[in-house]
């Protein structure tokens, strides 16, 4: 099953450990229901290709109120810097950037070792 270019009404996704998918893999699970998308579990993806892709698939879940990156060891402050960082497109198609995650409540970053103090800065 293909998940590129379809949008399926998932409200909760968890993908913890997926540790053999790439980032672009998993952005098109997370892309499929970014319109619906309330709960994202990622845990423990120790991927070194998780990176800006990743995430910035992640700030396009506009109705997300839960995230939880706790042990992704190679995501650091670039990716996260994306995740307050939507971006829609207009009319004529042209990219605009919006506030990402605007609805996000519960954030889990434990053991995330590569990220310091200046991107949690933006996101609170």
């Amino acid at each position: 099953m293909s998940f590129h270019d379809k949008k399926i009404p998932i409200r909760r996704l968890f993908i913890n450990g997926l540790k053999l998918v790439s980032a672009v893999g998993i952005s098109h699970i997370i892309h499929c229901c970014q319109h619906s998308l309330k709960i994202l579990e990622c845990a423990y993806m120790d991927q070194e290709t998780l990176n800006g892709a990743f995430c910035q698939s992640i700030s396009m879940c506009f109705s997300l109120e839960e995230l939880d990156l706790t042990g992704c060891s190679h995501v650091g402050d670039e990716a996260i810097n994306l995740l307050p960082k939507g971006e829609v497109r207009n009319e004529e198609l042209r990219a605009m950037e919006v506030i990402g995650l605007p609805k996000l409540k519960i954030l889990k970053l434990g053991g995330m070792i590569k990220i310091t103090d200046h991107p949690l800065l933006k996101l609170s």
